[in-house]
């Protein structure tokens, strides 16, 4: 025979329903099987727990219903003071309720909340799914409220829906934190153990932070999947709001459809050390505010944030107004393998790094890969990344098919800042492909500081209205050292440089290896349009590089291969081979300073007026062994158009 137990329309200060305390040893209800409509004016509307020893330990061991239940200040349906309460079967949490409210000058009433579940001791639910919903409070916690306790759900599931920090009249209650579940004071959530991989669900909650999940000084630890989905936030943090706290998901913690009207749509990381260990996806989450001047679609790293994912992270089709993937304003460690792909913003579509800050993307250790596709900057620079502080990608870096509105459609790095892909000890590759600068420069890179690429670079496919399809580097310092080999083609401007413009004066950039410009299209300097005072530099004396021009086209101007009005220094041999000039230098127009430490190969090459092969109007030397052969000028100097003094 099985018995059950009603208890409810019942009322008292403390424990509406149910009042439990224990002095010694463990007691066990085992008939209760819904606390509902009771009323607490001060805690635990349907149960209040307190054991007074560590040992003591109250157990629920049927199943039970929690539901419609009203506390005035502390837990609408549960509240633990002190040491273990059990539930050994399925728990269900719905329709339960705080009302008094928290504010900013009442201290006390910073601790109230719980609308579901109100823990300061030892809550253990040890067998069966636990299930809140529709629980709401005016304080924090909408759902659960665990106040530097433990709660423990390794028997099944753990499903918190619909809970919120704001009552029915829909009035945002001052300061509530965490809509599902507000854990701080050193409090440890446990979702399932080692060989129970149980699943932690939390979904259409709401709160002021946290809309899903706010963490200040607490943990977190699920060992199945973490599913946090269509939560908001009326200002910080719509699905996760973290404050020095770690959360530990041994399966995948997927962040999916939720908002906040500020910044951190997805996760919002406040302050202290913020650690994710797991493989996370955080996918389609906004930013609601229209006037919002920060922003963090999927994550944002606040001033006085340390936060690391330590495992791979997706972070896709997330919106914000700057830093549609990320923001960061402080420290920011991926130490997995990072994809940032699809997100949109105005500044930063995937990544915006602000002033003087820190990314890092992998360790010197354990390099990992940074893949950055298919983002938007739909008003200012960086479809893919705006970096204004120090960006270091330890693997390899993939940046296609992003769009900038003006500058950098796949980067763009400001001035004086610094963008490291790889070691020397441990080099690095950068593709940068298909990338678009709507109405500016630098279609694939717009550089302005100091970039260095330690491994091989593949810049192609790009396109910038004004100069610099593939590359534009301008500042004084601003300064670009690739190591390994590059290769360019099929970039295009459609003023100078399709592949590469250096612009300012004290402008450099510095091949160590072979530098390869193949099929890129400007008005003027089709592959290379080096400007006046700005310096390239292929190889050294000790460790000669080539640069190679091929089928590039100066649209409309002067040099096909290659436009110089700077200096550049080629240590090794020089190829310019059907290249093509709308006016002069169909090969090469040279009215600077080129030196070639080896042999020049400069054939089948076409201009519209002089110079088919080369038009310099300054010295130049070419060594022994140099051969220009058929080419072809419409005017004059079919193979060499000189007036210079020297050749």
């Amino acid at each position: 025979m099985s018995f059950n137990i009603t208890i409810d329309n019942n009322s008292a200060v403390n424990g509406g329903g149910v009042y439990c305390e224990i002095s010694t040893g463990s007691k066990t209800l085992g008939y209760i099987t819904q606390v509902s409509q009771n009323t607490a004016t001060n805690a635990g509307g349907g149960i209040y727990y307190k054991g007074t020893a560590s040992t003591d330990i109250a157990t629920f061991t049927q199943a039970i219903s929690v539901t419609n239940n009203t506390a005035t200040n502390y837990g609408g349906g549960i509240y633990v003071e002190a040491n273990s309460l059990k539930f050994s079967n399925t728990v269900t949490i719905n329709n339960n309720q705080t009302t008094a409210v928290t504010t900013a000058t009442n201290t006390t009433s910073w601790f109230y909340g719980g609308g579901g579940i109100y823990n300061m001791g030892t809550l253990n639910f040890t067998n069966g799914d636990v299930i809140l919903s529709n629980d709401t409070t005016c304080g924090h916690g909408g759902g659960i409220y665990n106040r530097g306790g433990t709660i423990t759900c390794t028997g099944g599931n753990l499903t918190i829906s619909q809970c919120s920090t704001r009552m029915d009249n829909g009035a945002v209650k001052y300061y509530g934190k965490g809509g599902g579940i507000y854990d701080t004071l050193g409090g440890t959530i446990i979702i399932g153990a080692s060989g129970k991989a149980k699943k932690l669900t939390i979904s259409n909650n709401s709160s002021t932070t946290g809309g899903g999940l706010h963490l200040a000084d607490a943990s977190l630890t699920c060992w199945g999947n973490m599913l946090l989905e269509n939560d908001t936030a009326a200002a910080l943090g719509g699905g996760i709001y973290n404050n020095n706290s770690t959360i530990d998901c041994k399966g995948t913690m997927t962040i999916n459809d939720n908002g906040s009207a500020t910044a951190g749509a997805g996760i919002y990381n406040d302050n202290g050390t913020c650690t994710y260990n797991g493989t996370i996806n955080i996918t389609n989450n906004y930013q609601s505010s229209a006037t919002a001047t920060t922003g963090g679609g999927g994550v944002y790293v606040h001033t006085s944030a340390t936060t690391t994912f330590t495992g791979t992270i997706t972070i896709n089709n997330n919106y914000s107004a700057f830093g549609g993937g990320v923001y960061n304003n402080n420290i920011l460690n991926f130490n997995g393998a990072t994809t940032i792909n699809g997100n949109t913003s105005m500044m930063g579509g995937g990544i915006y790094n602000y002033t003087d800050k820190t990314i890092t993307i992998g360790t010197a250790a354990s390099p990992a890969n940074l893949t950055c596709n298919k983002n938007t900057a739909n008003n200012t620079h960086g479809g893919g990344i705006y970096n204004n502080g120090t960006l270091s990608i330890y693997g390899n870096c993939n940046v296609d098919s992003n769009t900038a509105q003006n500058g950098g459609g796949g980067i763009y790095n400001y001035t004086n800042k610094t963008i490291t892909i790889g070691t020397d000890a441990s080099p690095a590759n950068l593709i940068c492909n298909d990338n678009t600068a709507r109405t500016d420069a630098g279609g694939g890179i717009y550089n302005a500081g100091t970039l260095t690429i330690y491994g091989t670079s593949t810049i192609s496919n790009d396109t910038a209205e004004t100069s610099g399809g593939g590359i534009y580097n301008s500042g004084s310092a601003a300064n670009i050292s690739c190591m390994g080999t590059v290769s360019m083609y099929n970039n295009s401007s459609k003023t100078n440089g399709g592949g590469i413009y250096l612009y300012t004066s004290g402008t450099q950039m510095t091949c160590a290896s072979t530098l390869s410009i193949d099929s890129c299209r400007a008005n003027a300097g089709g592959g290379i349009y080096v400007n006046t005072g700005c310096t390239l530099t292929i190889g050294t004396a000790a460790s000669p590089a080539n640069l190679v021009l091929s089928k590039n086209s100066a649209r409309t101007s002067t040099g096909g291969g290659l436009h110089n009005a700077g200096t550049i220094n080629c240590y090794g041999n020089l190829t310019a081979t059907n290249d093509t000039s709308n006016t002069t230098g169909g090969g090469i127009h040279n009215a600077g300073t080129l030196s070639i430490g080896g042999i020049a190969t400069v054939t089948g090459n076409i201009a519209g007026t002089t110079g088919g092969g080369i038009h310099t109007t300054q010295n130049l030397t070419l060594n022994n062994g140099s051969t220009l052969s058929n080419n072809t000028a419409g005017t004059s100097g079919g193979g060499l158009y000189m007036t210079a003094n020297t050749i």
